[in-house]
């Protein structure tokens, strides 16, 4: 590890002076780092700052750029990629300034951006952290808040209602499909691409926990921030513009295994291993969602299979392949939301059925009743579709269509590369009734409530 910490004028103030302190973790965007770099040297702001990039062991030349062209920014090259989480606490041990901004490098930043923000964290001391608007480079804005997860939002995850109601008080909760990104209001998680925090609520909280290396750290450290008294605060008073997890996108099978698998460390560590377990009975967290019902050597190797491809499956190709090796004689169907899948996937399959809903994602409920018919006449053996053993996403949905279809077994490919195999008749499906029960439940509880308290202010 190296460490450089002479300070450029151009980019930093004197130790006296800083205010802020601009902390950015960087693995392979040298371009979009120096975009970023190049943007807060030339904005316009009355704030004394300090910038500090750490980086993750890039391999493309992130570090040499760093030297020729910002030779005295403080910064740290690690020989390894310790995780965003451990990179952000290196940065915030460097920090002196009485205000700390996790900035990801994927952003531009334009004038006054750090001067309205400090001026509102001056004038309310009981914020903790604020953030503001992100934007497309094309001006757009992007939906990136969020709620902390909780099991509410774990129901209306896995029944997919949430994708149905995006709107409602709960269902919405975790994905804030009703937050209005053109109100000042508190929130509580907004994006960790840009996080600006007073330095005291580090003091009080700590940094980052890093058992979340790169995925939930900043759900866990907004939870700890709340839960100590602290409001964070979304404003619309000012932007920035982003480009959109590009670090992710490097490595998006494995970052998306990563993510599910955070998810359930956040569980069993703010509700406890007895919850965490619970819930991985009814809502598939990773590759100890369940017990494997049947092995692949007890299907019939001539199928046919249904293959159902959601609009979310980053590996499909992956699943396709595998089951292409071990089923080579069977016949395939797919079942897909996109029509170019038809040409994409056409020579690997017998049929490929375009579903046609009002969702981009596919939904027993709302099939259509002659495709739904066509689909059991085929007779399958077997539906298998490539992702729920880890995210989850409609989960008990695509257990309810292979029931409908008759198949005597279901099977998810996780972007873990773990089978999940399982008879979808059975417990198997009252289990799927009780969560879709639940659900449902949980929906109109919302709606009542909503509709009692607009009458009480009424």
């Amino acid at each position: 590890m190296m460490l450089q910490t002479q300070i450029d004028p151009t980019l930093q103030s004197s130790a006296c002076e800083v205010r802020l302190s601009i902390c950015i973790v960087n693995w392979n965007t040298c371009d979009f780092l120096y975009a970023c770099l190049r943007s807060i040297q030339k904005s316009q702001n009355n704030v004394s700052f300090e910038v500090i990039v750490i980086d993750n062991a890039s391999q493309d030349g992130s570090a040499t750029m760093l030297q020729l062209m910002f030779p005295k920014v403080k910064k740290i090259i690690n020989n390894d990629n310790i995780g965003y989480a451990a990179a952000n606490n290196q940065a915030m041990g460097l920090a002196q300034g009485e205000y700390i901004l996790l900035l990801n490098p994927d952003t531009v930043i334009p004038d006054r951006v750090f001067d309205v923000l400090i001026e509102k964290m001056d004038a309310d001391p009981s914020i903790g952290v604020i953030s503001c608007q992100l934007r497309n480079p094309d001006g757009s804005i992007q939906r990136f808040c969020s709620g902390l997860p909780n099991i509410k939002d774990e129901l209306f995850l896995q029944s997919g209602l949430d994708r149905r109601y995006p709107e409602h008080c709960w269902a919405g909760h975790r994905m804030l499909g009703y937050f209005d990104y053109t109100l000042q209001q508190d929130v509580e998680q907004p994006p960790g691409t840009f996080l600006f925090v007073r330095k005291s609520v580090i003091e009080d909280v700590g940094g980052f926990d890093e058992q979340f290396p790169i995925f939930f750290n900043d759900v866990d450290w907004c939870k700890r921030i709340l839960d100590a008294g602290w409001r964070i605060v979304f404003t619309p008073d000012t932007y920035i513009f982003h480009h959109k997890s590009a670090s992710v996108k490097k490595q998006l099978d494995k970052s998306l295994t990563d993510a599910f698998y955070m998810r359930k460390k956040y569980y069993r560590k703010h509700f406890g291993a007895i919850f965490a377990y619970l819930l991985s009975q009814f809502a598939p967290l990773g590759k100890t969602s369940g017990p494997i019902m049947k092995k692949f050597d007890e299907v019939d190797p001539k199928g046919p299979f249904l293959l159902i491809k959601s609009s979310y499956d980053a590996h499909f190709d992956l699943f396709i392949k595998i089951l292409r090796e071990k089923f080579p004689s069977a016949c395939f169907d797919i079942l897909t939301v996109k029509a170019e899948d038809r040409t994409r996937y056409g020579n690997l399959c017998r049929h490929c059925f375009i579903y046609v809903g009002s969702s981009n994602w596919i939904s027993i409920r709302q099939i259509d009743m002659d495709l739904l018919g066509s689909l059991r006449k085929s007779a399958y053996k077997g539906v298998f579709f490539p992702h729920a053993t880890v995210d989850g996403a409609g989960y008990w949905n695509i257990v309810f269509f292979a029931c409908a279809l008759n198949a005597g077994i279901a099977g998810a490919f996780g972007i873990d590369g773990v089978w999940h195999l399982f008879n979808p008749k059975g417990f198997k499906k009252l289990k799927g009734f009780f969560v879709y029960g639940a659900a449902c439940l949980l929906l109109l509880t919302g709606y009542v409530l909503n509709i009692l308290s607009c009458k009480k202010r009424s």
